[in-house]
């Protein structure tokens, strides 16, 4: 090993002894003439480049004599460039000169809106993590991703759900009240009462994620109460490409992944992934049934096409499957989900467009007997041929099928319809007006309104205002749950039940003092009404015949739309792009909630949260870079509802949570990284329907990465 190692090493420096050629220069400010640290120069066609130094000089080496093309980008400047640039026997010195310009979201948004925009139009608070961060943290799944997003709380340990189970809380409302999809098909998973598992999607597959805040009732109708998260996937690209992954770390965790990408012909690409994982799972404290419980085995295939049929059409068409195995008193359990989607745009001219769309996705798992069934067509159709609004409007059709212990297989429809307006009457100003029917069977119908604006008075400055209703339709649990047992007590479902409703308004600021600096100001209030609680209703006493009389009392909570409650708070965001390529961003949020009636927290209580990052990376040399993070969470106030008398609250213990990550890249294509969670040894107290301590032992990770372009 030592030797192969050896010649690696005596092979690369010989690669880049023969060829001494190179393309030298300085990156300087057009207007300022400044030299500009940490520009990244891409010489097109190849993976080779290089940044900036703090002088803001660059070289490339290892070049033949020819013909050559760069690509020139910084933070805060238009891109630029070069094409037919000669390198000779003794190579070639530049001076390349970028234009300012203020930084913006490059990515685009899909939903908020229900269309695509640019992040710095979009009028409503969106938060996206582009594949750039996910990439530099080296996470292991989805939770360790939103976990740096402010104002939103990474939850988990249910008593009987899938041990990968993570739900996630938007601006202090419960993680039920949360929208979760991928590519905008719902998530269904275990345990869906208590919210959707994020962790269902590998991270390894994901492109980005976008989270919106506040009430997205009227665009995606019931769920959408407390807001949405999307998680979007990789698709294919215009150059054929193989990742492959391995890795491997504490609690026999083994995980493997491949994916390919890249174009079938000028008119069709495609992506494909799928991963393998086994692990013996968290080591954890509490509960005890969970102890020694939480080791799974995860398959996971993720397949996409996008097709330009003509001119006018594309096509996109997306199959997902997971089946994965765990262990649960002494029993091996299977799961399943599966979700292909299918979509087509087409444009009618140029100011008519339509996106006909349709999924299905099914959960199948065989603790507590479960199956969630969803199938969704979708019709939407754009206007462009108004001069300043653009008007989308659109239908849906919702199928739902649902079991699982103490709840017999019942089916659920709903139809829900809306007109959306965007208007900018000023370049500064665009606002959004949105408004839905939504008719779920045997309930009466609902109409959820929202208005959204976004004020630009000044270049680096924008303001945004969003007010809408959010609402959440009783699900098939909620109406017919037959006695499940908790321990002492039991929870019953309620036919009558009716729908809970929400009054949001989401503000903010967004600024940039100047070009490496990016702060996010925002607050947010909600007020619920009818919100379903279980409610203590009566005490069913049970004798036991024997040898001896044993009496066991079991509280039985019925649901009921009896409570009110209340949620405000606020966050502030800072990203910081202080050296070359090195980035800070931290944030803090507060959220406060009551149920008005009890004057107790809602059954989630996020309190006082604060999360920092330190990531960057540093090209070496044209074949070496190396990168890292350095990540803080931090969680004190946070309660719970005691469900054994849920007019009491349980305080969680807080905790400081540290991570890091390092990574070593060679020639582009081969990666070597490790990661280390829970530095500190801390506790972590986690909540769902129950508390799980995981316990206090830093987790270790490492890694092999290869890439292949062709």
């Amino acid at each position: 090993m030592k030797n192969l190692l050896f010649i690696c090493i005596l092979a690369f420096l010989i690669a880049n002894i023969c060829f001494a050629e190179s393309i030298t220069g300085t990156v300087v400010d057009e207007q300022t003439g400044n030299s500009i640290a940490g520009a990244n120069i891409v010489l097109k066609g190849t993976k080779l480049g290089a940044a900036t130094d703090s002088e803001g000089r660059f070289a490339i080496d290892g070049l033949e004599p020819g013909n050559y093309g760069l690509k020139v980008t910084s933070q805060g400047y238009s891109s630029k460039s070069l094409k037919d640039i000669v390198v000779g026997l003794e190579g070639i010195e530049l001076t390349i000169q970028l234009e300012p310009k203020a930084i913006e979201g490059r990515e685009v948004v899909v939903t908020s809106t229900r269309r695509p925009i640019a992040l710095k139009d979009v009028p409503e608070i969106v938060l996206s993590i582009p594949s750039e961060q996910i990439e530099q943290i080296e996470p292991r799944d989805i939770s360790d991703i939103i976990y740096y997003a402010p104002g939103v709380s990474v939850e988990g340990g249910t008593g009987s759900g899938q041990p990968y189970d993570k739900i996630v809380s938007i601006d202090g409302l419960p993680a039920n009240y949360s929208l979760v999809m991928m590519n905008g098909a719902r998530v269904v998973s275990s345990h869906w009462h208590t919210g959707a598992n994020v962790n269902i999607v590998p991270a390894e597959a994901v492109e980005r994620i976008e989270v919106v805040k506040g009430a997205a009732s009227a665009q995606y109708g019931s769920e959408g109460l407390g807001g949405t998260i999307n998680i979007l996937t990789k698709r294919g690209d215009d150059r054929p490409q193989m990742l492959f992954n391995a890795r491997g770390g504490d609690r026999k965790s083994q995980y493997y992944s491949l994916l390919l990408n890249g174009p079938v012909n000028e008119k069709i690409s495609y992506n494909t992934f799928s991963s393998w994982e086994k692990t013996d799972g968290d080591s954890v404290l509490a509960p005890a049934h969970r102890l020694g419980q939480l080791g799974y085995e995860k398959f996971t295939s993720l397949h996409t096409v996008d097709a330009e049929i003509c001119s006018e059409a594309t096509l996109q068409t997306q199959m997902f499957y997971l089946q994965s195995f765990s262990n649960f008193r002494g029993a091996e359990y299977k799961s399943w989900l599966i979700t292909p989607k299918i979509g087509l745009n087409y444009s009618i001219g140029d100011d008519i467009e339509v996106d006909l769309a349709g999924y299905y996705t099914q959960w199948n798992g065989e603790i507590n007997s479960e199956k969630n069934e969803i199938a969704e067509p979708q019709l939407t159709v754009g206007y462009n041929g108004l001069k300043d609004n653009y008007l989308l409007a659109g239908g849906e059709w919702i199928y739902r099928n649902f079991r699982r212990t103490s709840v017999d297989e019942q089916e659920q429809t709903a139809t829900g319809v809306f007109l959306q307006d965007e208007w900018t009457p000023h370049h500064k100003l665009s606002l959004l007006a949105a408004l839905r029917f939504d008719k779920v069977e045997d309930i009466e119908g609902v109409i959820t309104p929202k208005l959204s604006a976004r004020y630009n008075p000044v270049e680096p400055v924008n303001v945004r205002l969003s007010v809408g209703r959010g609402f959440r339709a009783p699900t098939v649990q909620d109406l017919y749950e037959q006695s499940y047992g908790h321990g002492d007590y039991r929870r019953e479902g309620n036919p009558e039940l009716e729908p809970e409703y929400s009054t949001g308004i989401n503000g903010g600021i967004e600024f940039q003092p100047f070009n490496r600096l990016n702060i996010l100001i925002d607050g947010y209030y909600t007020a619920m009404t009818d919100m379903i609680t279980p409610v203590y209703d009566h005490t069913d006493v049970i004798i036991d015949s024997g040898e001896t009389i044993d009496t066991t009392e079991l509280a039985v909570y019925i649901r009921q739309n009896i409570h009110e409650a209340t949620i405000y708070g606020g966050e502030i965001k800072i990203a910081y792009n202080f050296f070359r390529n090195f980035e800070f961003e931290g944030s803090v949020n507060y959220t406060y909630n009551e149920n008005r009636e009890t004057e107790t927290s809602l059954p989630y209580y996020p309190g006082l949260t604060t999360s920092l990052r330190l990531s960057g990376e540093e090209k070496i040399n044209s074949w070496l870079e190396i990168g890292g993070f350095v990540g803080m969470n931090m969680a004190t106030g946070r309660k719970v509802w005691n469900w054994n008398d849920i007019a009491t609250e349980t305080e969680l213990e807080d905790y400081t949570k540290i991570d890091a990550g390092l990574n070593f890249t060679f020639a582009d294509r081969y990666e070597l990284y490790g990661r280390i969670d829970n530095i500190l040894g801390e506790e972590i107290h986690m909540y769902e329907d129950l508390e799980m301590i995981i316990a206090g032992i830093p987790k270790l990770s490492v890694g092999i990465r290869i890439r292949a372009f062709r």
